[in-house]
C-alpha cells in the first residue's frame, strides 16, 4: 500500500508533455508579438526622425538671418553666401538627403537649384528596413524651405520650379511589418502632420 501512495505523487509522461507543449506555444506567440512590437516601434521612431529632420531644416531656413552668417560658418564653401533655402530630397533608392538651394525668380514662379549636398545620406543606417517614398503628386520628391520665412514649397527634382499649393505626402514603410506611416505636408498652410 505504501508503494502505491508514492506512485500517485508523481507526474505522468503525458502530463509533462502537455505542459511543455503549452509553454512552447506561449513562447512562440510571445516572441512573435515582441517582434511585431519592436518593428512597429522602429517604424514610429523612423517617422518621428524624418519629421524632426524636416522641422530642423525648416527652422534652419527661418533662422538663417543672412547668407553671410552661413558663409562664415563654413568658409571653405563660398556658395553658402548666397543660399536661398534648404531642402529635404528623397531619391529613388529610398534615401533622403539634406541640401542647400539657390533660387532663380521668374514671373510668378521660383526655380530652385538644390544640387548642393549638405548631407547626402541623412537616413540612419539603423533604419535599413524602412523605405521612404513620395506618394501622391509628382511635384513632391523634395520640399524646400525658403530662407527667413521657412515657407514650404514642393519640388519634383533637384532643379525644379517650386510648387506652393496643394499637399505633399511621404510614406515610410517597414519591410518586415508590411505597415506604413504617412506624413502630410500642406504647402499652402506650411503645416506638417502624421496621418
Amino acid at each position: 500500500m505504501a508503494r502505491n501512495k508514492s506512485f500517485l505523487k508523481a507526474f505522468t509522461l503525458v502530463e509533462i508533455m502537455v505542459v511543455m507543449a503549452i509553454i512552447a506555444t506561449l513562447l512562440v506567440v510571445g516572441i512573435g508579438s515582441f517582434s511585431l512590437l519592436r518593428n512597429s516601434v522602429e517604424l514610429d521612431q523612423a517617422t518621428n526622425e524624418f519629421i524632426s529632420i524636416i522641422r530642423t531644416m525648416q527652422n534652419r531656413a527661418r533662422n538663417s538671418a543672412t547668407s553671410a552668417v552661413l558663409a562664415a560658418l563654413n568658409p571653405s564653401n563660398p556658395l553658402l553666401a548666397r543660399v536661398d533655402g534648404f531642402a529635404v530630397y528623397i531619391d529613388s533608392t529610398s534615401q533622403y538627403s539634406l541640401r542647400y538651394c539657390f533660387a532663380t525668380a521668374g514671373t510668378g514662379t521660383t526655380t530652385y537649384n538644390c544640387s548642393g549636398y549638405e548631407l547626402p545620406n541623412a537616413k540612419p543606417a539603423t533604419y535599413s528596413n524602412i523605405t521612404v517614398q513620395a506618394v501622391g503628386g509628382g511635384s513632391c520628391t523634395g520640399i524646400v524651405f525658403d530662407k527667413l520665412s521657412g515657407d514650404i514649397s514642393g519640388i519634383s527634382s533637384p532643379n525644379a520650379t517650386a510648387v506652393d499649393t496643394g499637399t505633399c505626402r511621404y510614406r515610410l514603410t517597414h519591410s518586415l511589418l508590411l505597415s506604413y506611416r504617412e506624413i502630410l505636408v500642406n504647402l499652402a498652410s506650411n503645416n506638417i502632420q502624421i496621418l
